[in-house]
């Protein structure tokens, strides 16, 4: 396994940057994702890595030295694409086994690893077809074989489940972790699907029109989020937010119907200045004796053994997600409360959250 790095990574297409100077590490037999929007930069930056790319400026390093200008071949990689990128002419078999055909390995071994991970992928049945033969999820596991064969000292996968009813996606991502763990790579996925992220990643890196948002694990995005994008873009449904709210003192003055101001305990802009409040689905409590926050039911939505509901505040609309089955309806009067502990502040000027006190 090896460590990769990035150190100022920018990518251009002609004057458009695509990727604008990012750095992070990704240690020796971590995996990382990199997730988010279409668009966002996040398969130019794998592409990068990969050295199908290249670097318009910065440097990226495997193990402390600088792999700018390495051919992909020279890298030790392992790549699944979102595009199979197989080879028609070849059966199933030939292409999985083209990456130890490659490097010299006697047919003998191949057979067996060949076997195993058509097995682990479930195309094992289809070993003597052509890809053109095959349906769009059997070609992208038919290319998750062919880039986990190898045993890669870093493996990246751009999508890789993208084409696959989620009851596979589900079953393929707990055996991508497992054959990750067993071979001890350094795995980068790409994702635009935050359960993806969550279900296999020990840490994300969320970008945004080609910048680096923020870096951390699961628990670091969901609960410390660095700013209004990130905190939006993790959760479903996402993050409840109330723009333009105003700073008095350290109490923010958010007034429904005359009700009080909302109190946090953070640090906060100078009063005066404006302020947006978040607060997630989950967190948002319908009725109790805190419960000061007018509001009207427009939709209830039932999701399996969990309501999703929406509620207009005071010309707002704000959702909960709750376990309990609420006997409500369409214009149905109720009252919310926002635990302190659960509140989140983002400057209204540039998103980024205040400090916590």
């Amino acid at each position: 396994m090896k460590s990769v790095s990035l150190h100022d990574v920018r990518k251009s297409y002609g004057g458009v940057d695509a990727v604008k100077g990012i750095s992070f590490e990704v240690a020796k037999g971590e995996f990382m994702g990199i997730l988010g929007p279409s668009g966002c930069g996040k398969s130019s930056t794998l592409r990068m890595i990969a050295g199908l790319e290249d670097i318009t400026s910065g440097e990226l390093r495997f193990d402390g030295v600088v792999v700018n200008e390495l051919s992909p071949k020279d890298r030790g990689i392992g790549m699944g694409f979102e595009n199979y990128a197989l080879y028609q002419p070849l059966t199933v078999r030939e292409n999985i086994a083209f990456p130890l055909e490659a490097r010299g390995m006697p047919r003998a071994e191949m057979a067996p690893r060949v076997q195993k991970m058509a097995k682990l992928m479930e195309v094992e049945d289809v070993l003597d077809r052509k890809p053109y033969e095959l349906s769009g999820g059997q070609q992208q596991r038919v290319s998750l074989a062919r880039a986990l064969v190898r045993d890669p000292s870093v493996l990246l996968l751009d999508e890789p489940l993208s084409h696959m009813d989620r009851h596979a996606r589900v079953r393929l991502r707990a055996r991508i972790r497992h054959i990750h763990d067993a071979i001890g790579a350094t795995s980068i996925y790409v994702t635009h699907d935050q359960e993806e992220a969550v279900a296999l990643c020990d840490r994300v890196a969320v970008m945004n029109f080609g910048d680096l948002q923020q870096i951390g694990s699961v628990e670091e995005l969901w609960h410390r989020p660095r700013n209004r994008f990130v905190a939006g873009f993790l959760g479903q449904p996402a993050m409840n937010f109330i723009p333009s709210v105003t700073v008095d003192r350290h109490r923010l003055r958010f007034e429904v119907e005359g009700q009080p101001t909302i109190e946090v305990r953070q640090a906060l802009p100078e009063p005066g200045r404006r302020v947006t409040f978040g607060i997630r689905p989950e967190h948002v409590r319908i009725g109790g004796e805190d419960a000061s926050i007018p509001g009207r039911v427009v939709l209830v939505e039932m999701e399996g053994d969990v309501d999703v509901i929406t509620i207009d505040v005071g010309g707002i609309e704000l959702k909960t997600r709750t376990g309990t089955h609420w006997a409500m309806a369409s214009g149905d009067q109720v009252r919310l409360a926002f635990p302190v502990e659960s509140r989140h502040v983002f400057d209204g000027e540039d998103d980024a959250a205040p400090a916590l006190a």
